[in-house]
């Protein structure tokens, strides 16, 4: 199965303010060749909170306030021997999720595809 990380922003319209925000995607990393799953798939232990809980099935979101905890792991699983083609999708995703901290009214989404 693939997942796509998605860099999505909410935005609001002023002019119906009690009506829920529209996601936008920003940018993408495509999952042609499940290549997220395989390096998700064996980190389902602790010393990965955020990464162990990704669903393989629907989306997992993760707003601003979780996304340094989810750059450390990302960083933490660079770190880990892959193979080529897995290293190199995992650092598309770590670039994606860097890019999007700090930005308001961003999240990362995880989504099964």
């Amino acid at each position: 199965m693939s997942i796509e990380v998605r860099w999505e922003e909410m935005r609001w319209n002023d002019e119906a303010p009690d009506q829920p925000a529209e996601s936008h995607v920003l940018a993408v990393v495509s999952d042609k060749y499940s290549l997220v799953e395989r390096f998700l798939v064996a980190f389902r232990v602790a010393e990965f909170p955020y990464l162990r809980f990704i669903s393989h099935e629907t989306v997992t979101i993760f707003h601003q306030q979780h996304i340094p905890q989810l750059l450390q792991e990302l960083e933490a699983l660079c770190e880990q021997d892959h193979e080529p083609e897995v290293e190199k999708h995992l650092h598309a995703v770590l670039d994606l999720v860097r890019g999007a901290q700090g930005s308001e009214n961003t999240l990362i989404a995880f989504r099964a595809c």
